[in-house]
């Protein structure tokens, strides 16, 4: 299909386009040792009732400014509920915020440990890189008489 000039060309064209992908992944895994992700909860501890929720700030700072309009996803790495939004970019500031509120647990559930997980692949031009970072949510389950029982603990 290809004479032995057209294929000299398509091996050319292969060649610059990794060239162009390996010096973007290059570029990005020298950025990642400058930012910082960090954040925290408010409140740290939340009761597992169905109706009570936490927000998660975090902020991300490369060299110590913010880093505007990153692309950046949050998960749960372990326990169970709700976050939102899930994907955010971040603000002026280097900051997002993530609303989490805990499956409803009885007073006779086993604790679970429930960790949050935030990426921000917005690092890369080109190929996706990115940096991580977690937080432990503090549960507590709801008691028959409306007050609260400590399950987990960040740290625990």
């Amino acid at each position: 299909m290809f004479g032995g000039r057209g294929k000299i060309v398509a091996l050319g064209v292969v060649v610059i386009i990794a060239a162009i992908l390996a010096g973007d992944w290059f570029a990005s895994q020298s950025r990642l040792r400058h930012i910082t992700i960090d954040g925290y909860l408010d409140p740290p501890t939340v009761v597992a009732d169905g109706q009570q929720s936490t927000v998660l700030t975090v902020e991300i700072l490369e060299n110590g400014q913010p880093r505007v309009g990153d692309l950046v996803q949050s998960f749960l790495e372990s326990g169970n509920g709700l976050l939102i939004p899930e994907w955010a970019y971040t603000d002026e500031n280097g900051r997002i915020y993530v609303t989490f509120s805990p499956t409803p647990l009885t007073q006779y559930d086993l604790a679970q440990r429930t960790v949050i997980r935030v990426t921000d692949i917005g690092i890369g031009r080109l190929v996706e890189a990115g940096t991580t970072w977690a937080i432990e949510v503090g549960l507590e389950a709801p008691t028959d008489s409306g007050s609260s029982l400590s399950l987990t603990q960040p740290g625990n």
